[in-house]
């Protein structure tokens, strides 16, 4: 039988919400903050309009907000695009092209305890901003 890996980790909170997940730069997330995380960003990403097999640019640092994206578009039926944001711009592009992401995930601001509101999911009609 074959597992997701968000089914894992929903599993892991339903079993040690408590338990640290994920730590990365001083900061963590326990399996039931980042299952929560996740939850919200799928359903953002859902509300946008992402739909099960699209592709969803993440251009976000590397930070436990970010594993949180991943896993939440994961949760969304969709399969995630890592963009450096630190990289040249032309190589973002050049994945981009050759990707096709029907969506992309971004910081919209600072990162407060994680939230889905600094994760804002737009569709590839707008153009990807740099965060």
């Amino acid at each position: 039988m074959g597992f997701l890996l968000h089914q894992l980790l929903a599993d892991a909170a339903a079993v040690s919400p408590d338990r640290e997940a994920v730590r990365c730069l001083g900061r963590s997330l326990t399996y039931g903050e980042l299952d929560a995380a996740a939850n919200a960003v799928a359903r953002a990403l859902i509300a946008g309009g992402v739909q099960p097999a699209d592709r969803v640019a993440i251009l976000l640092p590397k930070r436990v907000e970010t594993i949180a994206c991943v896993y939440g578009i994961l949760k969304a039926g969709a399969a995630y695009v890592p963009l450096d944001p630190k990289g040249p711009a032309r190589r973002a592009a050049l994945v981009g092209a050759e990707a096709h992401p029907t969506g992309a995930g971004q910081s919209s601001g600072s990162y407060p305890r994680f939230g889905a509101s600094h994760f804002s999911a737009v569709r590839r009609s707008q153009p990807l901003r740099r965060a």
